[in-house]
Formats: C-alpha cells, structure tokens, sequence
C-alpha cells in the first residue's frame, strides 16, 4: 500500500510529462475524442486512487482525460467513494472524520482547483553549476515563483558572456541604471543555456512578472546582443522579429536600440511599418504589429512577442515554422498575467508549469502572487516583483488605491484572471454581440473575391478586405497586415482576376500602391459601424471569422452624446471599414436590375 497523499506535487508532473510523451490517446472517459497534443488534459487512473492506492504511481495504470471529462466525471467519482466507505464503515482520510456524503461530495468539488506547488528556487540552482554567481538572492530581489528545473541536455550558459557585453554597452538603455538587476541576470543565464554543441537547449521561453520592472531593457538588449554574435550560432544571420499587439508598443523597445546602433555606423530604417535595424555582418531586427502573416517570407532566428496575453495564438503559430530550419531557434512569449481569453500565452503557460519538474523544450520564469493572498498583502506585492525599493513599495500602494482590485491582481501581483470576472466592464453598450457575429460564420473563401479594399489605422498597420457574391449574401474575409509593401502584395496575387480595389484616400498616393488602380474611399468610423450594423440587420453579410476582424467588431461599443449615441473603440477600425466597403461593393453584383 501507498503510504499518505503521494499524487502530489513532482509525482503529478512526472505523471503528465510521461502521459503527455504519448498523445494523441483516447480520452479515459471514453467521451469518443482523442486528447490531442496542445490540449488541456488530466492524468486520469483506470483503477481509481481510492480503490487500488498501490496503482496511484504505476504508468501502466495511468491514462489521458480531457480536462473537460475528466471533471465532469469527478462528482460522481466522489460518490463511489463514499458509498463504498459507507457500505465498510470507513471514515474518508482527505474530507475529515465525517463519513462523505452526497453533498459532502459535491461542496468539496465546488471548491477552487489547489495552485501547483512553487519552485524551490535552492534546490534547482543546486542542479545547475552555472547559475553559482546567483544562488544568494540580494536583499532587493525576489526569486521566481516557478522556474523550470534544470535541462537534460544543458552543460552551461552564454549568460556570463551577455552580462559582460551589456555592461559593456550602457547606452542601450534611454535611462542612467546601474547596469542589469538581480533577475534580469538570472533570466538571461536560463534563456540562454546550450548543451555541449553550443546549441541553446530552450525552444520556447516563458518570462511573466508584474508591470514597470525593467523586462524592456532586457528583451533589447538580449535581441542586439543575439543579432550581433552570429560566431554563436553557426555563423548563420541572425534576424529577430519583435511582435506587440500594438505598433507603438513595439515601437518604444525599439527607437533606444535604433538610436543606438546608428553610433555602431550599423543600417537603421525607420519608416513605418517597416523599421529595421542592420548590422554591419547582416543580423537584423525587425519589429511587427501582431497581425496575419507576421514572419511569413523570413527565415527566422528568434520570435519575441510582448504582452503575448493580447496577441492570438493563430498569429504565433503561423508565423512558428519560420523558426524551424535556424540553429538554436527561440520564441519568446513575455507577458504580465492576462485573463481565460488568451489563448497564446494561457495555453504555454499550462504547459510550461505541467513540465516543471521534467522539462521538455519549454522553460517558464514567472514571479507571481498566489491568489489566496488579499491584495493589500505587501507579500504578494514582493512576490510578484522581482525588484524592490521604496519607489516601487510607492508606486504599487498608488495603484492600490486607484485600480479595482482585478486590475490591480493582473497587474500588480501577476494573476491570471476569469475573463467573465476579472476584465474591468468597458462603458457603453456593445453593437454587436459574440454570438450575432458567430452566427454569420458561413463563408468560405473561393479565392475569386469580386472586391477588395484597404485601409490604415495610425501607423498600426493595414487591414486589406475582400469580397465575394454568395447567393443573396456577400461573404468578406480581412487580413492585418503591419506595412503597404506587404498589403500590396496581398493585392498583387488578386490579379489577372479582374477586381475592384478600394483604398483609403490617405493610402491612394503610396508608392507600394503605385502598380495598383485604387480606387479612392473614405468615411468615418461612425458611418462604417452604422453600414455594417445595417448590413447585418438586412442579413446580407457572412465572414469566415478572420481574427482581425471579430477583434474590431466585438469591440465597438456606443455611448451616449450631446447629438445622439457616438461610437467607441478602444483599438483599430481599419478592418472593419475596409469590410463595409467591399461589402456595400460586392453587394451591387449581388442584387438583380430593377424591372418596371
């Protein structure tokens, strides 16, 4: 017999490490489906925990659940259990001297999943020689809550290499520092682990702590340092692309390294949508709003997406495989805590914490509170703040202050949040629901559009929109896109297909757009929200559910105003206008000629 609770802790994660080596499998609660590799999945028993405690860590009796299965089968699980216990006289050992009853049962279920346990950050320096420099923690500093335990292939780091270098090179950063903090050493030091090839050990990367820390100085200074030490990697050209879901987001990582690099006499580029910086030995790095096609053309070295919990995951994963022919790739997903809705960053995250112990190619740093903690608890505040002063103790207790305390939780102590509970409510009234617009989700491109239309949004990026007749109906798909060169070669592979392209009048003189006959638009965002609320009201629209799009429309909300209710959006409306004109366009080839 087992002695204790032995499914616990390292048991588990050895547990789906060893599962997960093995999807796809049939879901144990023969639901019909497989458990696919990516999906959120349970280690599930075929002889329950409660009846044979000698199978709890035997492989052969281990099995994949669907998280959603697995859950849905727990009560009654729970029930066996007791009605077993009941029919013995047996008192059960996890719920207290009580004899479980139904109830019993279904309270114990109804309470909120347990949080893994946290990494003991002595114990994983103790199986890494390298990290020796580091294993105090300053009085200053916090060590992270979860960190990956050590790689099997790792022999050591170019950690020690980088920090040099940066010292090096103080004017990376706009602000006078005192050069690389605690954590920011003990990142790099991990991110760039290699085996005894050189080769870095870590495929996908993981950083997420609170807000305002210094992980912009990082992510630019380990970017220049990569595109500049090519003698690492195979001589290969390093080219680095840096993805916010924001262009200006993106942007202010980049301009102290721009700046920089034109005192190295290195090619710097800086129009929109297409900054760049060149070295001397051809290392590049290039930065994106997130948008479709993002890397698509590009052999790339290294992804880094900031804010990766507002970033879709079909944008990532397309632009993944331009990762797959470099030596010692990396994507690196960096974040403070988002809500249930990511589906990027929420979906890696599972899975780095799930291989903690047993790491595969994922490695996680991540300072956090946990959420049994008030958020007026200064521990929490410590523990999801790798560096501490009494400026940061001042700038966290006025935020304390103005935030409600969701916000606060995401921002401030690195908590993820339930989507339906944690995102603070937007004002107004939203002009299209989720499932109105889901409903529409019938068209599928033929790749013969009749229309197509473009617009821009304030150096975000382009959206390009097109459209085709569909019996009565008008189907539009959208695309983002981060520069006109790229917007005009969506453009370009339209032709010899005769279609009618409408531009945004602002776009009509760009030279991209110079081999193109455009045909100039323009209306107010207000106009194109109230065409395509009649376009949907009048059922003559369908979409094909282009990200970008759905994005746009969930998101415009109405208020109240002086003259009537007023639009408001808190992001881009490109998307959505170029929809409504090849729409309206389409949708003269739709209807027949009046007869009188």
């Amino acid at each position: 017999m087992v002695a204790g609770n032995v499914w616990t802790g390292g048991n588990v994660a050895k547990a789906r490490a060893y599962v997960r080596a093995r999807l796809p499998q049939p879901c144990g609660q023969q639901c019909g489906k497989l458990v696919l590799p990516g999906q959120e999945f349970t280690v599930g028993h075929i002889e329950p925990r409660w009846k044979r405690p000698d199978l709890i860590l035997v492989p052969s009796n281990w099995r994949a659940e669907h998280k959603a299965c697995s859950e849905s089968s727990a009560q009654g699980e729970v029930i066996a259990k007791a009605r077993a216990e009941g029919a013995s006289g047996k008192k059960s050992e996890n719920l207290g001297a009580a004899v479980v009853t139904g109830v019993a049962a279904a309270e114990v279920l109804s309470r909120p999943e347990t949080e893994p346990e946290p990494t003991v950050w002595a114990d994983v320096v103790a199986e890494l020689p390298w990290m020796a420099p580091l294993a105090e923690i300053p009085p200053d500093a916090t060590a992270p809550r979860y960190m990956t335990g050590p790689h099997p292939d790792s022999t050591g780091t170019y950690g020690p290499d980088f920090c040099a270098w940066v010292d090096e090179n103080p004017g990376l950063h706009p602000r006078r520092t005192a050069g690389l903090r605690w954590f920011q050493r003990v990142v790099a030091f991990r991110v760039l682990e290699h085996d005894e090839d050189g080769r870095l050990v870590w495929r996908n990367v993981l950083i997420t702590l609170a807000r305002q820390l210094g992980k912009s100085w990082l992510l630019r200074a380990l970017i220049i340092w990569r595109i500049q030490h090519p003698e690492l990697f195979e001589d290969e050209d390093q080219t680095v692309v840096y993805m916010a879901h924001r262009m200006p987001t993106a942007n202010e990582v980049w301009r102290p390294a721009a700046r920089w690099a034109i005192g190295q006499d290195w090619h710097v580029r800086w129009a929109n949508g297409e900054q760049l910086i060149e070295t001397q030995d051809g290392g590049r790095w290039m930065i994106k709003a997130a948008t479709d096609g993002v890397g698509v053309g590009f052999a790339l070295s290294v992804i880094v997406c900031d804010e990766s919990w507002m970033i879709p995951r079909s944008v990532v994963e397309a632009a993944d495989p331009a990762l797959s022919e470099s030596e010692s790739p990396q994507l690196l997903l960096v974040s403070t805590a988002g809500d249930s809705a990511s589906d990027l960053f929420g979906t890696y995250r599972n899975n780095g914490i799930d291989q903690l112990l047993a790491p595969g190619n994922t490695l996680i740093l991540e300072w956090s509170a946990p959420k049994a903690l008030s958020v007026e608890d200064p521990v929490g505040w410590r523990m999801a703040s790798p560096h501490w002063s009494a400026r940061r103790e001042s700038e966290i207790l006025d935020k304390l202050s103005k935030l409600e305390a969701l916000e606060f939780a995401q921002n401030y102590l690195n908590q993820w949040v339930d989507v339906a509970h944690g995102r603070p409510k937007e004002p107004g009234l939203p002009v299209f629901t989720e499932g109105e617009w889901g409903e529409l989700n019938d068209y599928r491109p033929t790749g013969a559009p009749v229309v197509a239309a473009v617009e821009s949004w304030f150096g975000e990026g382009l959206a390009v929109a097109v459209a085709e007749p569909m019996g009565a109906q008008v189907g539009v798909s959208v695309t983002l896109v981060g520069s006109t060169a790229e917007a005009a070669a969506l453009l370009t592979k339209l032709r010899p297909t005769p279609v009618t392209i409408l531009a945004g009048k602002s776009l009509v003189a760009e030279p991209a757009f110079a081999q193109l006959a455009l045909t100039p638009m323009g209306s107010t965002s207000k106009v194109a929200v109230t065409e395509l609320r009649r376009l949907v009201d009048e059922d003559v629209i369908r979409h094909d559910s282009s990200p970008g799009l759905t994005a746009q429309v969930l998101s415009v909300r109405t208020l109240p105003g002086a003259d009537g209710p007023r639009v408001r959006s808190v992001g881009r409306m490109d998307g959505l206008k170029a929809c409504v004109w090849a729409a309206e366009h389409a949708r003269q080839a739709v209807e027949s000629p009046a007869v009188f």
